[in-house]
């Protein structure tokens, strides 16, 4: 991976992390499996991985 990409593919990370930080709001979490923003009561949340009510039942 050249220096440009690697470069390209950080600022697209950080995009990803600033874009899912910004939909959770205060009291929410991202599910890391449907990444769909939900109540931290509706869920298993921890420091490392977040995952909704919804998909935990799968």
């Amino acid at each position: 991976m050249s220096n440009d990409a690697t470069r390209k593919w950080a600022q697209e990370q950080h995009q990803r992390e600033m874009d899912a930080e910004r939909r959770s709001g205060g009291g929410y979490a991202v599910c890391l499996h449907c990444n769909n923003p939900f109540p931290v009561s509706e869920g298993v949340v921890t420091p490392d991985a977040a995952i909704c009510d919804v998909c935990n039942d799968d």
